[in-house]
């Protein structure tokens, strides 16, 4: 059975508006997407940088931490290392 030369024509007229539909329909759900990824990365980055700014001015504050910057009060203790190869009998 053969179909008539207009309903063919509009049958891949229908198919094309409804693959146009499709991939608007995924662009927009892949931009909404993108967009909860980018609000859940800024709440993430001013968290941590919240966290950690509050964490230096703790560091800074505290009397301990400030001694050891200074080198526990103003004390340098010097030291040497000395190292030494080790050596066998088994060639490597």
């Amino acid at each position: 059975m053969q179909t008539s030369g207009w309903t063919g024509l509009v049958t891949r007229i229908v198919a094309a508006i409804m693959a146009v539909a499709a991939l608007v329909v995924g662009l927009m759900f892949s931009v909404v997407l993108l967009a909860i990824a980018l609000v859940l990365g800024v709440c993430v980055f001013g968290w941590m940088w919240w966290k950690i700014r509050r964490a230096l001015k703790q560091a800074q504050a505290d009397p301990l931490t400030a001694h050891q910057r200074a080198g526990q009060h103003g004390q340098v203790i010097e030291g040497e290392v000395i190292s030494s190869e080790w050596k066998d009998d088994k060639p490597r």
